[in-house]
């Protein structure tokens, strides 16, 4: 992938997610089911759902913390057998206070 494409689009705020894709989502899908179960689930809830190289893991983007938060509860309940979280990216200045402080 082109980090700088991606963060150029970020900056240029053309919109709420830039292009992302994963060329091997349709064959993992087409071989285990929950991909796109959970892939759909994240969309519903707003989210811009993607897989991680194989199909590992699923995610998605959100526009703020709280629409992530909130797709987190109503994943943990509808698909209680997956593991879920909440993150959030950290600035370049909110990294280095961290690292500043030892953590």
């Amino acid at each position: 992938p082109n980090i700088q494409r991606f963060l150029t689009y970020l900056h240029a705020g053309q919109g709420a997610f830039p292009p992302l894709g994963n060329d091997l989502q349709r064959a993992a899908e087409s071989m285990e089911p929950a991909i796109a179960e959970l892939c759909d689930h994240l969309g519903e809830l707003g989210g811009k759902p993607l897989m991680t190289g194989s199909g590992s893991a699923v995610f998605a983007l959100f526009v703020d913390a709280p629409s992530a938060d909130a797709a987190s509860r109503e994943l943990i309940e509808r698909h209680p057998a997956a593991w879920v979280c909440s993150v959030r990216t950290l600035s370049r200045k909110d990294v280095d206070v961290r690292r500043a402080a030892g953590r």
